[in-house]
């Protein structure tokens, strides 16, 4: 009878299905009559589609791998982003593998095992480092010693003769220094990851070809200088010194450092071309520099003046000389 045949059927629904799908906590009534693949191909309706496959997933009637793979793929076709067609995929289990991939990765963990098993022995024939250690905490918190020696060097807030005497110059000079010294620790790590990982330097023993790949490794520095890579540069006129410790080498590489602001190392650089040519005006021009740059005014002025004296119109030293005195 018709009665018969739009008869629905109720039936509960829990939030996780034995195949892992997820088909929603609610109570939900479809008639039977559209569990068919006729009606679910024709069917357009998400809503619908979600309750027809919440109903096959369920299994009250029966399985139906067939009709349940054609409701979800018309439930993909009209509602893709729809929560039921959501899976929770199995792990991979060792029986789901074929024998070359579970041998492949049983041999990988073996030899994973051994190398873990190797170190460990290698550590412990090391014996223990204890340097590297931090010292273990005590139970009642800091040692007394440290304690005491921590509240030694601080002024207490009601020690008016102490802020007195304190020297606020020597403090200051002291804070300024730390900070260089932290800036330039910085700028050397920099300048460190900055440097190219370049091929071990094997030095002829034919002094003619060791020349000639030292002016090989400078023309190099040059060109990733004017390429402003400042730091390769550096790794190319180090190599070349290796070589061939030539005066103009060294002086390309201080001015590579004082591009990175690297005036100390610049400054040993610049003496050694000073101590092989002592009236090089631009390893003069560039100690200045270094001088300026670390507050020696009056050694910066002397280097400046001794370039003056040989080359008047030098610029450059000029420009150098107006903002010191200023």
């Amino acid at each position: 009878s018709s009665a018969a045949r739009s008869r629905s059927i109720a039936f509960p629904l829990s939030s996780m299905d034995h195949a892992g799908a997820w088909t929603g906590p609610s109570t939900c009534t479809i008639p039977i009559e559209h569990l068919d693949f006729a009606y679910i191909e024709n069917c357009t309706n998400g809503s619908e589609l979600e309750k027809i496959v919440k109903r096959l997933r369920s299994g009250e009637d029966g399985h139906f791998p067939e009709l349940l793979a054609s409701a979800e793929k018309q439930l993909a076709k009209n509602k893709p982003k729809s929560e039921v067609l959501k899976k929770t995929e199995r792990e991979v289990r060792r029986s789901d593998l074929d024998p070359e991939n579970r041998t492949r990765i049983e041999e990988e963990i073996n030899e994973w095992e051994n190398d873990a098993k190797e170190a460990d022995a290698r550590l412990k024939e090391s014996g223990p480092h204890e340097k590297s250690l931090r010292p273990v905490r005590k139970v009642g918190g800091v040692e007394q010693g440290k304690e005491k020696k921590e509240w030694k060097s601080r002024i207490k807030s009601g020690d008016y003769r102490a802020w007195d005497s304190l020297d606020l110059n020597r403090v200051e000079n002291e804070i300024e220094e730390a900070e260089e010294e932290k800036r330039r620790k910085k700028m050397l790590e920099d300048e460190e990851k900055l440097k190219p990982k370049l091929p071990k330097l094997e030095i002829p023993e034919d002094p003619i070809e060791r020349q000639l790949m030292a002016q090989r490794e400078k023309t190099k520095g040059n060109d990733s200088f004017r390429a402003e890579n400042h730091a390769e540069s550096i790794s190319f006129y180090t190599r070349s010194i290796e070589l061939d410790p030539l005066a103009v080498t060294f002086n390309n590489r201080a001015m590579a450092y004082l591009k990175l602001k690297n005036h100390s190392a610049a400054l040993d650089d610049v003496n050694e071309v000073l101590r092989q040519e002592p009236d090089n005006r631009k390893a003069l021009h560039r100690r200045a520099q270094c001088f300026l740059a670390e507050g020696r005014y009056a050694e910066a002025e002397a280097d400046l003046v001794r370039v003056l004296e040989s080359e008047p119109n030098h610029s450059q030293v000029k420009v150098s000389g107006d903002r010191k005195s200023g």
